[in-house]
């Protein structure tokens, strides 16, 4: 089981100073991202982070784009689907992370 995690970050291959290494970067929807994979249990998680840690104020996007990217350059199986849909913060260096929005939403379309 995969899980696609978008502006998290759950990752499992550090440099030898112990910081995280991403495996590939990505454009995706108009913005660069570093692309991390690791473990989260028994799922395979895929993290999307704004390359070079820029902040990403506003984003408005096709979740599907990030899934097509995975299957094409990352081996992400296209049997997947998704399951839900989650947003916030979750800090990998400190405690300071602050998520605040004034809307979130999603839209589904059924093939």
């Amino acid at each position: 089981m995969h899980r696609v995690a978008l502006l998290t970050s759950i990752i499992s291959t550090y440099s030898a100073e112990g910081k995280p290494v991403p495996i590939a970067s990505a454009t995706v929807e108009g913005h660069t991202w570093d692309v991390y994979k690791g473990p989260n249990g028994d799922m395979t998680v895929f993290s999307f982070l704004p390359a070079g840690g820029k902040q990403i104020n506003s984003f408005n996007g096709d979740i599907n784009k990030f899934f097509a990217y995975l299957i094409k350059s990352q081996g992400l199986s296209n049997k997947q689907f998704l399951k839900s849909v989650g947003a916030g913060t979750e800090p990998f260096l400190g405690d300071k992370a602050v998520f605040t929005t004034k809307a979130y939403s999603v839209k589904v379309n059924y093939a």
